[in-house]
């Protein structure tokens, strides 16, 4: 992975962890969101960056 692909990499996983704050903590939010990230198979930001480039 060159230098660029890892900055998107990095970025998007922290756009990832701002998205899942759960300041009640009740969880539900996080549940979802790692079904939805496992059937992309990446985080849906970076998933939503790669295909802005295409």
């Amino acid at each position: 992975m060159d230098r660029g692909g890892l900055e998107k990499k990095n970025v998007g996983e922290n756009l990832d962890a701002l998205m899942n704050l759960d300041p009640r903590g009740y969880g539900g939010g996080r549940i979802l969101y790692a079904g939805s990230r496992e059937q992309m198979g990446m985080g849906l930001d970076l998933y939503i960056m790669y295909m802005n480039e295409v």
